[in-house]
């Protein structure tokens, strides 16, 4: 049962994880820019 679960889970983990990882990527960009702006 709670492997079944886990695979269930898991593309929405990955999904997550992947959103958080562009969403750091984003702000990492943001940041860069205002230290190259200021």
């Amino acid at each position: 049962l709670l492997l079944c679960w886990l695979r269930s889970l898991t593309p929405v983990t990955s999904l997550s994880m992947l959103l958080g990882m562009r969403s750091l990527a984003a702000a990492l960009q943001l940041e860069i820019y205002w230290v190259y702006l200021l």
